[in-house]
């Protein structure tokens, strides 16, 4: 017996069952495709959000390790300077004759007015 010949084609006459679903069926499988998309481009949409906070916490790392390399140079500057300006006051000391305790109570004052600034 063939199957396209049953009783359904006498009510409905302009879809046969070998044409593969056809009606409600065929409406209500389409939605769930839809629904698949749609639930498969959401996940694809939380991934890219993932990536990009991913990304975002990865340039928030960097700017933190930036300032820290500035804090770090900024810091050996001031050393440097500091140093200098100790030396710098010991060679005018001693250019101008004053005896070599003068320089150092100088340097000293010198160190400690550095360590009060910096």
């Amino acid at each position: 017996m063939d199957p396209c010949k049953n009783t359904a084609q006498k009510y409905r006459p302009h879809s046969s069952p070998c044409r593969g679903r056809s009606g409600l069926a065929a409406y209500y499988g389409e939605q769930q495709q839809q629904q698949q998309q749609q639930q498969q481009q959401q996940q694809q949409q939380q991934q890219q959000q993932q990536q990009q906070q991913q990304q975002q916490q990865q340039q928030q790392q960097q700017q933190q390790q930036q300032q820290q390399q500035q804090q770090q140079q900024q810091q050996s500057n001031t050393a440097c300077t500091q140093e200098q300006g100790i030396i710098v006051t010991m060679l005018h000391l001693t250019a101008g004759g004053l005896t070599a305790a003068a320089a150092a109570a100088a340097a000293a004052a010198a160190a400690a007015a550095a360590g009060v600034g910096g």
